[in-house]
């Protein structure tokens, strides 16, 4: 009988043995490395996470910043925490409450933080991020973020955080985009701080952006620059967003010539004056206080039912906004300095029975026969030509004359002053005309449009025309709105509004 080899019977059970305890812990390690798959998106692993309430109520207020967060796509998500953005308002100079801040600049900020179309894991991290909106870049630097901003080294806490819509790094810092950072230090704590970043002027702030953009392509200082130095000394008057709206002036879209008059009259160069200060100067009665754009007059008022100072006309609903270089003033309203004297003129065009010529400086319209004395003065006609419909002319249009000769009522050796009146159809519409209640905004405007035409034609009911005399006649400018035009042909006639500035009176 063959002995079975006991040896042989136990190596073979001592190797099952360890090949199945091997294969537990091979199974084992390797059920460990696998990590579960994210249940949940960017928006709902932050508010899991917790310590990003901050991040996810600023982000709230912008519904397609939620959708982008939230979208399918791939993304990588620096997520600043809490503390990251109670450092920021800590700032010197940086608004205390975030909510007083440019909804526009707050928006360009988070987005900044987003890096759409890869999900980079930290120890990928290297190189420039293109960001989500604006192209401007996020770099590595040894292991933080160099933004371009005050702080180069922005460094991170939990990283590597996974979702279904993407991967979060948190971030212990809120990155500034390099353009904003750019532009923000300098204007920290001064009136051109407030104003640019102020939420209650946003609108203001697109106004002196644009102006500011057409100042330097002239070759003038920006208003930015001018009320961001620290050594000078301002005092502002700025209307608040609901003044443009209610007046339907867009600033993306008005007349920068109308914006930067508007400007110029709510700034008082070489003083800091505090509502008190004004307050004082006032003595029972108005004041009158020297702004960029002219004189405006100061008085008591009330505003809901609150006294107050009235600045040119505008309540003052927010007074004493005190910063590093001057005072800024919330206003219910555009300042006001000479108001310009405007009226509605009737002019009828040649052989009308209504008076065709018009006297800017007198504000008085004449008709033929009165316009034939040496005494007169006109500036400029209402005509109706064969090729150029409802026209208004200088005393020197060829065109003009042509029409008047035509029947019978020639121009030439009557008139003690022929004016050289040019004009320019404006690209401002009956709203912008409406809402302009300054010298400074009229000459601002027609001044812009580089009046050159001896004729204004072609006019239809809303078009606005600058025009500006010559020097014989002050040089004045002024701005025609055409109200109403009867297109009789020969007798027809037009309504016109009329602006010009005050000191022609």
């Amino acid at each position: 009988m063959k002995k079975k080899n006991l040896f042989l019977r136990s190596t073979k059970t001592l190797y099952t043995l360890l090949f199945v305890a091997m294969s537990t812990l091979i199974f084992s390690a390797c059920t460990e490395d696998v990590e579960p798959e994210p249940e949940n998106n960017i928006v709902e692993t932050l508010t899991d996470l917790g310590g990003y309430d901050s991040l996810l109520k600023y982000v709230s207020v912008y519904p397609d910043l939620v959708s982008i967060l939230n979208s399918a796509s791939e993304k990588t998500l620096f997520a600043p925490n809490n503390a990251a953005f109670a450092s920021l308002l800590e700032t010197p100079g940086f608004p205390q409450d975030i909510r007083d801040i440019n909804p526009d600049i707050i928006k360009g900020v988070l987005s900044y933080h987003v890096v759409p179309g890869q999900e980079i894991l930290e120890a990928e991290l290297s190189g420039e991020l293109v960001t989500a909106y604006n192209g401007e870049t996020i770099k590595v630097n040894n292991g933080t973020l160099e933004t371009g901003a005050t702080n180069p080294e922005i460094t991170l806490g939990d990283t590597d955080i996974k979702t279904t819509t993407g991967i979060i790094h948190e971030t212990n810092s809120v990155l500034i985009p390099p353009s904003v950072g750019a532009s923000l230090t300098p204007i920290l704590g001064t009136v051109s701080g407030t104003l640019l970043l102020g939420a209650n002027f946003s609108d203001l702030a697109i106004a002196i952006q644009r102006v500011d953009a057409a100042r330097t392509e002239r070759g003038d200082t920006p208003f930015a620059a001018i009320l961001a130095n620290r050594q000078g000394s301002y005092t502002v008057f700025a209307p608040i967003n609901q003044v443009f709206e209610g007046a339907g002036i867009d600033p993306e879209t008005a007349n920068v010539g109308f914006l930067e008059a508007v400007i110029l009259n709510h700034v008082i160069s070489g003083e800091n004056l505090s509502s008190t200060d004004i307050a004082a100067q006032l003595q029972g009665g108005n004041n009158i206080l020297t702004s960029l754009g002219g004189d405006v007059t100061v008085s008591p008022t009330e505003f809901q039912g609150n006294p107050t100072l009235s600045i040119g006309g505008a309540a003052v609903v927010s007074p004493d906004n005190v910063t590093g270089n001057g005072t800024v003033h919330a206003v219910a309203g555009f300042v006001s300095s000479n108001s310009n004297s405007y009226t509605t003129v009737l002019l009828g065009s040649q052989g009308s029975a209504e008076a065709s010529f018009y006297d800017a400086v007198q504000n008085a319209t004449k008709g033929y026969a009165a316009s034939r004395d040496a005494s007169a003065t006109v500036d400029f006609a209402y005509y109706w030509g064969a090729n150029n419909l409802n026209s208004l002319g200088s005393i020197d249009s060829e065109d003009l004359h042509t029409v008047f000769n035509s029947v019978d009522l020639p121009i030439e050796g009557i008139f003690a002053t022929r004016n050289a009146t040019r004009f320019q159809v404006t690209e401002l519409g009956a709203a912008d005309f409406d809402a302009i209640v300054t010298n400074a905004q009229v000459s601002g405007i027609a001044n812009s449009e580089l009046t050159s035409q001896p004729d204004a034609t072609q006019l239809v009911e809303g078009n606005v025309v600058a025009f500006k005399l010559d020097d014989a006649r002050g040089g004045l400018f002024g701005l025609i709105k055409i109200a109403e035009v009867n297109d009789t042909n020969g007798t027809g006639s037009i309504t016109i509004d009329v602006k010009v500035i005050a000191d022609a009176f």
